[in-house]
């Protein structure tokens, strides 16, 4: 990596922490309320969402309306692991069960990608959209996700930290992406996607 782009990183850093830092003295000193910080915590996770969704909709330039499905896998994977663990309040064990959420969206983003991605346009669009349709059955059915009623037992207090260091991370794994090889390949793919092919 060159030194510009170290230095870059650096400054970007630095920028994030003093913001971190501004919210952290506005909420730890009671200036904004306690709604304030909820919506900020949730701004930072539908923020985290949308940047995701730009890996194929901005970058590739494929439209995937099945993400809420795939939130939905690692939401539910995760809270279920929080409760089966018996202490929802433990730092340790919600980074665990973030970590296994994750992997497990990953995993049926796999399933469903290997036969799905051989689809253009509409045709993916709709394919994706049944799968998020076919997640919400499944968890509105499921005895194990509480069917039609809402899990409970769960720590109702958010950390707008973990959620601003999250979008964080998120958003320099997407910019590290955009910028390497493997970047310049999706983005080749979404404005010829034959000579990408051709190419290699």
């Amino acid at each position: 990596m060159s030194k510009s782009k170290i230095k870059s990183y650096l400054i970007n850093l630095a920028a994030a922490i003093v913001i971190y830092l501004i919210f952290l003295l506005l909420f730890s000193n009671g200036v904004v309320s306690r709604t304030f910080i909820d919506l900020f915590t949730l701004c930072c996770i539908f923020a985290t969402a949308a940047v995701s969704l730009n890996l194929s909709t901005g970058l590739l330039g494929e439209l995937n309306l099945g993400h809420a499905g795939f939130m939905s896998v690692g939401a539910y994977s995760s809270a279920l692991i929080t409760l089966s663990a018996g202490r929802p309040g433990n730092i340790g064990i919600l980074l665990f069960s973030l970590l296994i959420g994750g992997l497990f969206a990953g995993l049926s983003a796999l399933i469903i990608g290997i036969p799905v991605l051989r689809l253009r346009g509409d045709y993916l669009a709709i394919t994706t959209l049944a799968f998020g349709e076919i997640v919400k059955v499944l968890m509105r059915s499921l005895k194990i996700t509480g069917g039609g009623q809402p899990l409970t037992g769960i720590s109702l207090d958010t950390s707008y930290t973990l959620g601003y260091w999250a979008l964080i991370v998120t958003l320099v794994v997407i910019y590290t992406l955009i910028r390497s090889r493997h970047g310049r390949a999706i983005i080749s793919i979404r404005e010829d996607d034959i000579a990408a092919e051709a190419c290699g």
